[in-house]
């Protein structure tokens, strides 16, 4: 190999590496139910969707589903892999609205896709952004 050739895998190495850095983390969505969807997405291409229903009255989980699988990126789009063969893709967005949720703005997110979503039409937003954004609204 000469040296060019390996500069550019190197690079490449480092590109990859920065797109999956970007996507993992913590994703959750905003509901106005009693219903609470988080997607954690790690480095190792693993990911865990834990979906949580609510009682209304009391406050305490009626039940959790936690499902593990794994996850590929195709340019801008993420395809969940679940253990159960569920098959859940969406468009990454740079600035996915608040709009879906009654608040101004965006943030990075990924969006449900028309095709496989499996019941789970709600956008995903980083948790640590939506955090910021709870702390800024009263």
């Amino acid at each position: 190999m000469n040296r060019i050739t390996v500069l550019i895998f190197l690079l490449s190495s480092v590109i990859t590496f920065a797109n999956a850095n970007e996507l993992t983390g913590n994703y959750s969505a905003v509901t106005e139910t009693e219903l609470n969807v988080d997607l954690i997405i790690e480095n190792n291409k693993k990911v865990t969707l834990k979906t949580e229903l609510y009682a209304v009255e009391d406050g305490y989980s009626e039940w959790t589903k936690i499902e593990k699988g794994t996850w590929e990126r195709n340019k801008n789009i993420l395809t969940v892999h679940l253990e159960a063969g569920k098959i859940i893709t969406y468009g990454i967005k740079e600035c996915l609205p608040y709009s879906e949720f009654g608040y101004k703005g965006c943030s990075f997110g990924l969006k449900p896709t028309n095709q496989n979503r499996n019941g789970l039409w709600f956008g995903l937003w980083k948790t640590e952004e939506l955090k910021k954004l709870w702390k800024k609204k009263p």
